[in-house]
């Protein structure tokens, strides 16, 4: 199958969150004590903007897409749906690098600082920049993720641009190969 027909829309109908459905591969379950695929975008922009910041996530932690903010061009989501929502994700905070596909596979190497969300403000989160990246593109990338609790993290995947232009989508990182309870 087509890339392009992989990422077309299904049908009108709504899918989760409210955004139309993507013709996408079935993830692997989502299970844990937090689980964040069943909260709408107002109920992630709440958490996001309000709960308090857990400790800094250490160890290796998978990902999973959750839904889009209004502001990705359409260029922008198609590469972020390749990377975020057609292949298995994740980051390694003890390598400070993101996988794609298997851990073993990290590119994107980053520095992670404790401070005030630069999308939401007054929000305390961990932000992600890039300088330490060999990507050509790591002037464009920034992430913002605020730890939950020990084995939960929310995070905004986008890039270096101020609110409303640089947030993409939020995610969530859940611990990988602890007992989910």
């Amino acid at each position: 199958m087509r890339v392009a027909d992989r990422l077309a829309v299904q049908g009108g109908g709504a899918g989760p969150n409210g955004h139309p459905p993507v013709d996408m591969p079935p993830r692997p379950a989502y299970e844990g004590r937090m689980d964040l695929t069943r909260h709408t975008f107002g109920e992630l922009e709440a958490l996001f903007g309000t709960a308090a910041a857990g400790p800094d996530p250490r160890g290796l932690f998978e990902g999973r897409f959750l839904c889009w903010h209004p502001a990705p061009r359409a260029a922008m989501r198609a590469i972020d749906t390749l990377l975020f929502r057609a292949q298995p994700f994740g980051v390694d905070f003890d390598r400070s690098v993101w996988w794609f596909t298997h851990p073993r596979l990290g590119v994107g190497r980053f520095s992670a600082t404790r401070g005030e969300s630069r999308w939401r403000p007054g929000a305390e989160v961990l932000r992600l920049v890039y300088d330490p990246s060999r990507l050509p593109m790591r002037g464009m990338l920034y992430d913002e993720v605020k730890a939950l609790d020990d084995d939960t993290c929310l995070g905004i995947g986008g890039v270096n641009r101020g609110p409303g232009a640089g947030e993409h989508f939020f995610f969530a990182l859940r611990r990988r190969g602890r007992a989910n309870g």
